[in-house]
């Protein structure tokens, strides 16, 4: 029974030679308002998590069966005469008269209107908490242990008895917790002598109250000393806080909070605040939690945005709309529809829509590891090869606590952070976590001395609580894992290592009035001109006005790198291609922050204008015609002198380098003027057909909303090639 319960005219009984149930599992309280007895065996029993609350004084329990208050129950007790254990005496609010069961760790609110006594149901076991809330007094009528709180309301008094000698661990006094002590009435010897509260009678309580209790006795504020019995808890203490309390804890934004044990008691609440996308409150549970906290998120105004949920719960917040990434379909759902989703699951990331005010997620704090199992479209047997459906291996995650995550460090420890942690998880091209910014996406990865900021390279190497983020998974059901190591205040700043000796290179950046981007080209010791897994760091296009990038010399790659490290030897021989996606044209600025290399100096090459740029020692700015794209005009190159000038490295063996950008299919490489292309979704049916114009860069407008894996296919004459490309919705 989940509501209410009434019970004035005719019968209740069981049929046959058994017994009848009535079980009151409600999720909110329910009223009791009933004198007649039930004929026959009828149980009646209050579940875990219920509360039952007796109407009136008069109301009754009454069956030849039993009644069963069960561990977590909670009962409102009416009756002067309160609950008595002994099935015998028919007094108080039950009156079963087989058995009368009020289990250990049960709960009682006594809150009648006229004086009342506990009766002896409430010794019969140690009950978890008690509560009074009657102005016209309440006597305990036995000695009592109270395994959690004892509260007493502002109006209300307890009569301690003659000698008798109470324990409780924490007490709660008109909304207030109380430090510990022995407290009582007028006479009682108490230390703490409060007749406001205490009948004047020689029973005392003893408050035990150990640190790490919440009092709440001067503010909300976590980190206010006095609010705690004990001062604020450290990482070795447990925090306990209770629903009677007045003031529940709230954990500000700029707050860090650390304890051993969190327990949130039913109906208490634990808040966490942000006051912007900067600036957060932190919470770290070294131990076990218990119970539900909510954290607060603030959000940008008019901006889609990957978030995470930073508790566990099975649903995600209402009053806000969320889709999910899915890989398989390169869908924002499961369905070509992109229907919003309100299901949540640990660690995985969603998009929603900010509004520029807050969002709150509810739910119990994640203290374990966590594993997250991504899909691709490749088997383990791995090849650089976006594979035949959905999203091309790109995975939306989310840090799922309510502090920072450690995205990456430079200690040997691989478990404290989750780049290191999953290294082998990630695709070689791609190890490093893309968090969009709202205009484009910036990366984190294991860092190069001397480029551990500036444009596209995400400020700082922590994510914080509620970030979604991307990865590119190594294959198909590969895990990623968080683990409670990588939780961190972000208040340390040996995060990074300012004292390494920065590595030669070039931090190249370009700006038009479209926007900017940058791209790194690091030199250094045992890197090599193909792929340096966790040193080159792939680019994931947003479809900016102005995107800039590099692709490795000579090899005809088709991946354009955000981050690009080679070999310091190698540096007077390689001429590194710098790409260019600026489909607006117009003018364009080059401008660079090198760390020279011993006997280089550090040029851009505009091939077209036949002009060398010292970037050491100034910009270089040039007007370019809409629709430029790519590689093959501009190129990075490492010369004591002005260069006499350079070849451009082969594409590949068709000659033909094709990618995805902004809504666009770009193929770059000499086509004959006629020349067909063909694409295909994964299923084999045709998306649309373009000839193609004679030249060195076509651009192929994709339909409206595509996403997920297309097969391009160019013929020109008898040659033909053939490529697989991702499409990020």
């Amino acid at each position: 029974l989940a509501g209410n319960f009434t019970f004035t005219a005719g019968d209740i009984t069981e049929t046959g030679t058994g017994s009848g149930e009535i079980i009151f599992n409600g999720s909110g309280p329910q009223l009791y308002n009933s004198s007649r007895a039930a004929t026959g065996t009828i149980n009646f029993t209050v579940a875990d998590g219920a509360t039952l609350q007796m109407a009136s004084a008069g109301s009754t329990i009454s069956s030849g069966g039993t009644f069963t208050l069960a561990a977590g129950g909670t009962l409102g007790i009416t009756s002067g005469d309160g609950i008595t254990a002994d099935p015998a005496l028919l007094t108080g609010n039950i009156r079963t008269t087989t058995a009368r069961v009020f289990s250990d760790g049960a709960n009682y609110i006594y809150n009648g209107t006229t004086p009342q006594v506990t009766g002896t149901g409430l010794t019969q076991h140690t009950p978890a908490n008690l509560s009074v809330i009657n102005s016209s007094g309440l006597t305990l009528s036995a000695a009592t242990t109270i395994s959690g709180c004892f509260s007493i309301s502002g109006s209300s008094s307890v009569n301690l008895g003659t000698g008798l000698l109470h324990t409780t661990r924490s007490l709660n006094l008109g909304g207030v917790g109380q430090q510990g002590g022995t407290y009582g009435g007028t006479g009682s010897g108490a230390v703490n002598i409060l007749p406001a509260f205490f009948a004047a009678t020689s029973g005392i309580l003893d408050n035990s109250c150990p640190a790490g209790t919440w009092l709440g006795g001067t503010s909300t504020d976590w980190s206010t000393a006095s609010n705690w019995s004990g001062g604020v808890p450290g990482t070795a203490t447990d925090a306990v806080i209770t629903s009677t309390i007045t003031n529940q804890p709230v954990i500000s934004a700029g707050v860090t909070a650390d304890c051993h044990n969190l327990t949130v008691d039913p109906g208490a609440s634990l808040t966490v605040l942000s006051a912007g996308v900067a600036s957060n409150g932190s919470l770290i549970v070294h131990g076990s939690s218990t119970g539900n906290i909510d954290y607060y998120r603030v959000m940008p105004a008019d901006l889609y945005r990957y978030v995470s949920s930073p508790v566990v719960s099975a649903t995600l917040p209402t009053g806000t709309v969320f889709w999910k990434w899915n890989e398989e379909t390169g869908y924002w759902g499961d369905t070509p529809a992109e229907e919003p989703v309100t299901a949540c699951e640990t660690g995985k990331g969603y998009t929603m829509l900010a509004t520029g005010s807050g969002v709150t997620f509810t739910g119990e704090v994640l203290t374990d590891p966590v594993i997250v199992t991504a899909t691709a479209p490749y088997g383990s047997d791995y090849v650089q090869d976006r594979g035949t459906w959905g999203g091309g291996g790109w995975n939306l995650l989310g840090n799922p606590y309510p502090s920072a995550l450690r995205a990456v460090d430079s200690d040997a420890l691989a478990e404290n952070d989750f780049i290191h942690q999953n290294f082998s998880s990630f695709d070689p091209a791609y190890q490093a976590i893309y968090i969009y910014d709202g205009a484009e996406y910036d990366y984190i990865a294991p860092g190069i001395p001397g480029y551990t900021s500036g444009m596209g390279v995400f400020p700082g190497n922590d994510i914080q609580a509620g970030q979604g983020f991307f990865v590119l998974a190594h294959h198909d059901e590969v895990q990623f894992t968080f683990m409670p190591a990588m939780r961190t205040h972000n208040t340390s700043a040996v995060m990074t290592k300012s004292g390494s000796v920065p590595w030669p290179g070039v931090s190249l950046k370009v700006k038009s009035e479209s926007g900017e981007s940058a791209t790194v080209v690091a030199y250094g010791p045992r890197m090599s001109t193909g792929l340096d897994a966790g040193y080159d760091v792939g680019y994931l296009s947003s479809g900016a006005g102005t995107e800039v990038y590099t692709v490795l010399p000579g090899d005809g790659s088709d991946y354009n790198f955000a981050r690009q490290a080679l070999p310091i030897s190698e540096a007077g021989n390689t001429a590194v291609p710098v790409g260019l996606d600026f489909p607006g044209g117009g003018e364009v600025t080059f401008s660079a922050v090198t760390v020279p290399a011993e006997g280089y100096r550090f040029w851009l090459e505009d091939k077209v204008a036949g002009i060398y740029t010292d970037l050491a020692a100034q910009a270089y700015t040039v007007t370019l015609p809409g629709n430029t794209y790519g590689t093959g005009r501009f190129f990075i190159i490492a010369s004591a002198n002005t260069p006499s000038g350079t070849d451009q490295p082969d594409a590949d063996n068709a000659g033909l380098r094709i990618w995805h950008y902004g809504g666009r299919v770009l193929i770059q490489g000499e086509v004959s003027e006629g020349s067909l292309c063909e694409i295909y979704n994964t299923g084999g049916g045709k998306i649309l057909e373009r000839k193609l114009t004679g030249g060195e860069m076509n651009i192929v407008e994709l339909p409206p909303y595509s996403s997920g894996i297309v097969v391009v296919k160019v013929s020109d004459g008898p040659k033909t090639v053939t490529k697989k490309v991702a499409l990020i919705g």
